[in-house]
């Protein structure tokens, strides 16, 4: 008798728990509804304010366009291939400065990591020319490198550089003396200690300046097409400032925003990735 209430009562158990589990789960699913619905909605209503007070002319069309004529530039560059050929062109810009900015930021880090002397005289300096605004370097890089790719990658470069740098010099900071510590005393060498303790331990520090400097590239890169680019969203954007076409301005600013959506969820993904592989350090 006693054998089957306790039967009776852990059957019990089991389905509240598994009632539980299934309000949970509807209550989360609910909560994820509303958020995207809050989020359709701060994209929905200010689109839908725009387009009625362009309407009604209470704002001038020659200065604020509208949300259907920017959709209708959009849909002009999507038919005749001017978005697929000018955003390339800025991803390519924004991407090979920022690979170079990568490589020179981590490699003066582990330079002064593994050299605290040679980073105690220039670290301070780096640290100074980091507060200067160096988008408005891209006049002087045009006169530097003429108008085309090269002044294009070289403000890039001296955009993402700064926050590669101390991003990296961060994590390389951040290493646990005690992993080091441990590796030291299992025999590992140097080189060893850099490759199997130290690197490591840059992956989410670097993923996590490439998600906040992305936007950092693509800005750059379009400053530098606006100021002397034949080619690219930012030249998309002069040239319809030039001929007083604001939804032309308007639709390269969206192009630009899709287009770093679209790669902060690929580093959100690749971020969790590096996450799991960088975990023991």
């Amino acid at each position: 008798m006693e054998a089957g209430l306790m039967v009776a009562s852990r059957g019990r158990a089991a389905e509240f728990e598994v009632e539980g589990l299934g309000g949970q789960r509807r209550r989360t699913a609910a909560v994820t509804g509303l958020v995207w619905v809050c989020r359709a909605l701060v994209v929905v209503v200010p689109l839908f304010v725009w387009q009625a007070l362009s309407d009604n002319g209470s704002i001038p069309r020659f200065l604020f366009s509208s949300p259907s004529a920017v959709w209708d530039q959009l849909t002009r560059w999507l038919g005749n291939g001017t978005i697929l050929e000018h955003a390339s062109f800025t991803l390519m810009n924004a991407f090979l400065g920022y690979f170079i900015g990568l490589a020179v930021g981590v490699g003066l880090a582990v330079l002064f990591t593994a050299s605290p002397r040679l980073g105690g005289i220039f670290i301070p300096f780096l640290t100074m020319i980091n507060a200067m605004p160096r988008i408005a370097f891209a006049p002087l890089l045009v006169a530097w490198f003429g108008f085309g790719i090269a002044s294009n990658i070289a403000l890039v470069v001296l955009v993402v550089m700064f926050v590669n740098f101390f991003a990296a010099y961060g994590g390389l900071s951040a290493v646990d003396e005690g992993n080091l510590m441990w590796a030291r005393a299992l025999g590992a060498s140097g080189r060893q200690t850099w490759r199997t303790v130290r690197l490591p331990a840059i992956g989410v520090w670097v993923l996590s300046s490439l998600r906040m400097s992305i936007g950092l590239a693509l800005s750059a890169a379009i400053v530098s097409e606006f100021v002397g680019g034949a080619t690219g969203i930012g030249y998309l954007a002069s040239s319809s400032t030039n001929t007083f076409r604001s939804a032309g301005v308007y639709a390269s600013i969206t192009v630009t925003i899709v287009v770093a959506g679209l790669l902060d969820v690929l580093l959100r993904t690749a971020e969790r990735r590096m996450s799991r592989w960088s975990a023991h350090v």
